[in-house]
């Protein structure tokens, strides 16, 4: 099936952490604030702006379901300031899930298919991490928790360059897979979100692709 059309810009919160995909960075920095930075697809120039559109949303006429902001057990300095890559993530989730009610990562079979824009091509479905379930529709969050820095040796010193979330395989996959699950239930409504790190420009322009919403905490 094709790619959805008519995606437009809108506000929302959200997060993700998710460890199968084996990206991690080791420093963080940054404030608390829990409500994430917006820009439109086309504008998203850069790694430092935030963006988010709706998918599905748009495509079926109506406005993206918008959740109340939750109440959480960590900030979000808290949770990049976890040194351990593995236990960012869970902490990550954790701080998601209760900041959008979510329930616990749950698993979704999907089928391999040949879509000429979105292929799956491999088997084993989909763990989406924070599900929430309200007004009978699932919002499916994905959340990436990656430190927004990394520190590298430049001349004898160590020098912060800043870190984006990778296009890569594995993530192009879930994508893939969430548009299947999309096309096969319109009630599935996936939802990306980063805290620290934003995704890459082209990470971000496939997501713009498939039509799902993207929102950062950086």
């Amino acid at each position: 099936m094709g790619r959805p059309h008519g995606t437009t810009t809108t506000g929302g919160g959200g997060t993700h952490p998710h460890g199968s995909d084996g990206d991690g960075a080791d420093t963080t920095h940054g404030g608390d604030g829990d409500s994430p930075r917006r820009v439109r697809p086309a504008d998203a120039q850069t790694v430092s702006q935030a963006q988010e559109t709706t998918g599905q949303a748009a495509q079926a006429g109506r406005p993206p379901l918008a959740l109340p902001p939750g109440t959480t057990t960590r900030t979000r300095s808290q949770v990049l300031n976890t040194r351990d890559v593995r236990e960012r993530w869970q902490r990550g989730e954790e701080w998601v899930r209760e900041l959008w009610g979510g329930d616990p990562t749950q698993h979704y079979p999907v089928d391999v298919n040949d879509d000429p824009d979105f292929p799956v091509t491999t088997p084993g479905g989909r763990h989406v991490d924070v599900p929430v379930h309200v007004n009978g529709q699932t919002i499916a969050v994905e959340v990436k928790t990656y430190g927004p820095y990394r520190m590298v040796e430049v001349d004898g010193q160590s020098v912060p360059v800043k870190v984006e979330v990778p296009l890569s395989d594995k993530i192009k996959e879930q994508i893939n897979k969430d548009v299947a699950l999309r096309n096969a239930d319109p009630t599935y409504d996936p939802r990306w979100v980063f805290v620290g790190a934003p995704p890459s420009p082209e990470l971000l322009r496939y997501l713009d692709s498939a039509g799902i919403i993207a929102n950062i905490h950086g």
